[in-house]
């Protein structure tokens, strides 16, 4: 597993099997916040807000704890979803109030245009069959679906209520 705190520089490594939590990875300058990690278990994606300017997502190997080259994306990234493939991270920018794909099948991995999502600022999600991203928009107060292949928005869930506002998404496997 791997921990970030808010406004924290460090990302702590834990070994579920042992219940030992290893020596924290910095990353000077940041605010690290939500993490994803690749279907393959290869690569942990940490969402760096960055303080004061344009955010990134910084790759972590996950056999060696090394840190990679950061990824540019938009203003205060909070939330990151991987498609099942692996091929494609969506990264939700706060302050631009937009999703962004990140291309994960190029070396170096490519940042795609942003989508606007009025609204949109924390949570995220993929749904298992990678048809369609999730996102959280507190204005209004709904899930915002995204058709990933035509990237598309589609009509917002309204979840109601004026003082609901939404930063977490989940989804569940009905078996």
């Amino acid at each position: 597993a791997f921990v970030s705190g808010d406004f924290s520089s460090t990302i702590t490594p834990v070994t579920l099997a042992t219940g030992r939590a290893g020596t924290p990875i910095t990353i000077a300058g940041s605010r690290l916040l939500d993490i994803a990690i690749t279907p393959d278990g290869s690569t942990a994606l940490v969402v760096n807000e960055a303080h004061g300017g344009s955010g990134t997502v910084i790759p972590i190997d996950i056999a060696t704890l090394t840190v990679g080259t950061p990824i540019a994306v938009g203003r205060a990234p909070n939330g990151i979803a991987i498609t099942p493939n692996g091929r494609t991270a969506w990264v939700c920018n706060g302050s631009d109030e937009s999703i962004q794909p990140i291309d994960l099948t190029t070396t170096p991995p490519t940042p795609g245009t942003p989508i606007s999502v009025p609204g949109a600022e924390y949570g995220i999600a993929i749904t298992r069959d990678g048809t369609t991203v999730l996102v959280c928009s507190y204005s209004p107060s709904a899930i915002v679906p995204i058709d990933i292949a035509t990237r598309t928005v589609g009509t917002p869930i309204v979840l109601g209520g004026s003082t609901t506002q939404p930063i977490g998404i989940a989804i569940a496997s009905l078996h």
